[in-house]
């Protein structure tokens, strides 16, 4: 289970906002999860994923599900993205949450629900993950191969 108080740095435009951050419980915005998609920079997997997250992230908000991106290394290398590929929540791994995951495969995904029980995580487009959003979000993600 996830602490929904703890703070997330937020990346705004080329600005990051260290001081405030974000929490878990303010991300939920009344929808009933969230996924994050945690990448870096560089990966090319990930940046093929982040398009279709971006293309479906309507349909997913209707749906009740937030999607954000997670920069598992720093502010730095999320600030690499330019801005008008980003998703609108654009935030950075805290240490607290590298250290509850092994962030070694990419892209990897964390699906997280109002209470903070971990529904999924784990690499992008195993079918345990596919199951969670078609039968809990009626969801179909095309996933990248």
């Amino acid at each position: 289970k996830l602490d929904l108080k703890k703070k997330f740095t937020y990346v705004k435009l080329n600005d990051v906002d260290v001081k405030n951050g974000i929490s878990l419980e303010q991300l939920f915005q009344g929808k009933t999860a969230v996924m994050f998609e945690v990448s870096e920079s560089w990966c090319p997997g990930c940046k093929i994923l982040l398009k279709e997250l971006r293309k479906k992230r309507l349909e997913l908000e209707n749906k009740g599900l937030i999607v954000a991106y997670l920069n598992r290394k720093d502010a730095a290398d999320a600030k690499l993205t330019p801005v008008g590929k980003r998703l609108p929540h654009w935030l950075v791994a805290p240490k607290w949450l590298s250290i509850n995951f092994d962030f070694k495969y990419m892209p990897y995904m964390i699906l997280v629900n109002k209470k903070g029980l971990v529904l999924y995580h784990g690499q992008a487009g195993y079918k345990e993950l596919i199951d969670v959003l078609a039968k809990d979000f009626q969801v179909k993600i095309k996933w990248p191969k």
